[in-house]
């Protein structure tokens, strides 16, 4: 039996089928419609000749008969013949011609049938050679009837072969069913190890013969997973266990983590022996608290220990090199150096540390003696446990560490004097120091869950939730004073709060420490050291004060002693030298024909005379002829003595007067002297900073100088400010504008003007400053007290020529 045959192809003909014998066949029904139809025409032909002479004949017997036949006998003969001979036609040679038709249109749709036939088993030996899987046919012989190409390459069978040649097991797994059997499925394991899903079907040939389909897919990836699988489900299980008993609690001990780990372990890779140790903290020694009992019995080293100080051999190794160690030969290996004698024999082991990361290592997890050789998948296994022995070793010390950490803080805590607190996210207490706890007059077990609702009176527990709540939004350190209630009949206090946000290990914001002042006692001895100060603060500035006025008085009264004798010195021979120049230009024809040098000579005299008269009247210490005056108008005229040159060298006066009048009493021609002095010096420092600009390249023309003078009046007191824009006073020198002779201007100046005013200003009882920005301004303030210190002298009306 063929493959073909099996699988739907056609009975091949005995004949050669070639091409041409297709297009023969193909081409019958076409010839034999044509001949159908050429048929129908010559027998209608024939029929309709017979049917002439059927009716000559019969009109010619009913003419013998008859002798006279009428016309309308003949024409119903006819119309008798012409209506018998469709049915004979009907009844007689149709149903022959459709039956020849109908086996025609059979032979048609067996021949495309078989095209369709043998085109899908074209199409299904493709699949076969193309499909994953391997297809294999069985005779009753046992002889390999058909085989796809994935049989072949697999297994190297191929059509032909008997089962005895073929792969071993192969037939007889297949017919292991029976030719008459019905379907089965089965697994095969070939010789190289694959294994195989086999199914196996009986099948019956067309001659009648019984074989068996067997179809083979390859499982040994699904195999090897699901082992994996089984495999990984029972680590994950095991390491489950182990890492729910780690978390369950803080009280697992080493021990009890150990004999998990050392349980799983010898499951997991077959191994009747093991043990489960970790590195001591302090020591850096190899505890082994957890092994299997065979291996305390098996041991002969002398002076066995469960510590080892300093492992040697394969151990100390792998805890060296913080690498896990295979060996299926241990005595031959050559790491086993330094073992010591009587140690455990085995033949084969695994070792591999417990190490975090690429630190230290945490302990050891070892099996040994398995029936089979280790593989890397067991070192994978228990590199899994001993990575979660590391963690678990890493939190006992850690927790251990923690432990007296946290006991040294809690003794610390309590032995500071200062209440200290802390709380979590959402206001509950989590703990205090003593201090704290005496503070608020209650027991230290009952803070820990409490809240301030619970602890402080409202009105502070509504204060103490709205700064908790804007501390941990902002994360900013707080310090604030408040005052508590008295605790237990006691006073209250005056406290101060610090308290600051602390994180967790994920940098979240976890709570809130605070530490709570009592400042009481402080603020009793601050208000009395405040007032105590503020004392000695105006008893010093009263002494500044008084020795300043001291300081200058007697300045004054020396230099007004001195101006006075030099300037009656000097007078004298200023007044011969002038006496003297002026006869000399009396003897000249002209007294434009006098030299240039005469006239300079007077000038300088005339500059002399006045130097001595500034010191005359500096020294001359007058009492203040004092008139109670409106200062509006006062100003207004000692501005107007000014105001036209400043108008003329593009400076403006800006006024800032209020409309009520302000009355003062004041010496009108020493204050005038005072003003006019302060309006020059402004004047003299906006001309300047025009020059420089002009210098500079700047744009001087459109520039205009400005000298703002304004008047406000309070209770007791007049303030007068002369605000320019001019060059400003220098910081370093702004302390020093008020002494005598000193000036800014020598070339033009005396130096006494600020100086004189100042004496003035102060005799009035009055205050004169300088506020200045050097490049952009100076500010002079006078302050006049309404009511002057010194008796009122003139009665005259406002407006009186001084």
């Amino acid at each position: 039996m063929k493959p073909g045959g099996i699988m739907g192809d056609p009975p091949r003909s005995p004949c050669k089928c070639d091409k041409t014998f297709h297009r023969r066949r193909l081409s019958r029904p076409a010839a034999a419609t044509r001949g159908s139809a050429t048929g129908d025409l010559v027998r209608l032909v024939i029929l309709l000749i017979l049917f002439i002479v059927l009716s000559h004949i019969i009109v010619d017997y009913a003419s013998h008969r008859d002798r006279v036949v009428s016309m309308e006998n003949q024409w119903d003969s006819l119309l008798m013949l012409i209506l018998i001979l469709p049915a004979i036609y009907f009844f007689y040679f149709r149903p022959a011609d459709l039956q020849r038709r109908e086996m025609d249109r059979i032979n048609l749709e067996k021949t495309r049938f078989a095209g369709e036939v043998a085109e899908l088993g074209k199409r299904w030996h493709t699949i076969l050679d193309l499909m994953d899987d391997g297809v294999i046919i069985i005779n009753a012989a046992h002889t390999v009837e058909f085989v796809n190409p994935y049989i072949t390459r697999a297994l190297g069978i191929r059509e032909g072969m008997t089962c005895g040649a073929a792969t071993a097991g192969l037939c007889d797994a297949i017919q292991t069913v029976g030719a008459g059997a019905a379907t089965r499925r089965q697994e095969w394991t070939a010789p190289d190890g694959r294994m195989y899903e086999l199914f196996s079907t009986p099948l019956r040939g067309a001659d009648g013969g019984a074989s068996r389909l067997a179809l083979l897919h390859d499982v040994t990836s699904r195999k090897t997973m699901e082992r994996d699988l089984r495999r990984t489900t029972e680590e994950l299980e095991r390491l489950a266990a182990v890492s729910k008993a780690i978390i369950s609690s803080n009280n697992v001990s080493l021990p009890f983590v150990g004999d998990l780990m050392l349980d799983a372990a010898l499951k997991l890779t077959g191994s009747p022996i093991g043990f489960v140790g970790h590195m001591d903290q302090k020591t850096g020694a190899l505890v082994v608290p957890t092994f299997t009992g065979e291996v305390w019995e098996i041991c002969r080293v002398k002076g066995k220990s469960m510590v080892f100080p300093k492992a040697g051999g394969l151990i100390g190794w792998a805890l060296n090199s913080r690498r896990p160690l295979i060996s299926n030969d241990p005595a031959n290996d050559p790491r086993s150096d330094g073992s010591p004698e009587g140690h455990l024999p085995v033949t084969r082991v695994i070792l591999v540390p417990a190490v975090v990361g690429d630190s230290q290592a945490m302990g050891m997890v070892a099996v040994a003696n398995a029936q089979r050789d280790y593989t890397k998948e067991d070192v994978d296994t228990l590199e899994k446990f001993a990575d979660r022995y590391a963690l678990f070793v890493q939190r006992f010390w850690i927790e251990s560490d923690l432990k007296e950490t946290t006991a040294f803080l809690t003794q610390l805590l309590d032995s500071i004097p200062d209440p200290i607190y802390y709380k979590n996210v959402d206001g509950i207490y989590l703990g205090c120091n003593n201090a704290f706890a005496r503070f608020l007059g209650v027991e230290k077990h009952l803070v820990a869950g409490a809240t301030d609702d619970h602890l402080l009176p409202p009105e502070l527990a509504a204060l103490q939730k709205q700064r908790d709540r804007e501390l941990l939004e902002h994360r900013m350190a707080q310090r604030y004073e408040t005052s508590f209630p008295a605790v237990m009949g006691g006073d209250p206090h005056d406290v101060v709060y610090v308290k600051a946000a602390y994180q967790d290990a994920a940098g979240a914001v976890a709570g809130l420490v605070g530490v709570i002042m009592d400042v009481s006692d402080r603020k009793r001895w601050e208000r009395s050291l405040q007032e105590t100060n503020m004392a000695l603060e105006k008893t010093v500035e009263e002494l500044r004060v008084a020795h300043t006025m001291l300081m200058r008085t007697e300045k004054l009264a020396s230099l007004g002693a001195l101006s006075a004798g030099v300037a009656h010195e000097i007078k004298n021979p200023l007044n011969i030298i002038s006496t003297t120049v002026q006869l000399m230009m009396l003897e000249r024809p002209g007294p434009d024909e006098a030299p240039p040098s005469y006239k300079t000579i007077l000038e300088q005299v005339a500059r002399a005379v006045k130097i001595t008269d500034n010191l005359r009247d500096f020294a001359r210490e007058r009492p203040p002829e004092i008139r109670r005056l409106p200062l509006q108008e006062f100003l207004e005229r000692t501005i107007a003595l000014v105001e036209y040159e400043m108008t003329v060298e593009s400076n403006r006066i800006l006024r800032c007067f209020p409309e009520e009048t302000v009355y003062a009493e004041f010496d009108p021609d020493q204050m005038a002297q005072v003003f006019i002095n302060l309006i020059s010096n402004a004047r003299d420092s906006l001309n300047e900073k025009r020059a420089r600009l002009a210098r500079a390249g700047g744009h001087q023309d459109g520039w205009f100088g400005e000298l703002r003078i304004s008047l406000t009046a309070g209770d007791e007191q007049a303030i007068i400010r002369f605000e320019d824009t001019g060059m400003g006073i220098p910081q370093q020198i702004a302390n020093r504008i008020f002494d005598p002779f000193f000036s800014t201007k020598p070339e033009k100046s005396t130096g006494l003007g600020l100086s004189i005013s100042y004496g003035i200003v102060e005799n009035h009882g009055g205050n004169i400053q300088v506020e200045s920005k050097e490049g952009e301004g100076a500010a002079f303030t006078v302050t006049l007290p309404l009511k002057s210190p010194h008796p009122y002298q003139d009665s005259q009306p406002a407006g009186r020529k001084e």
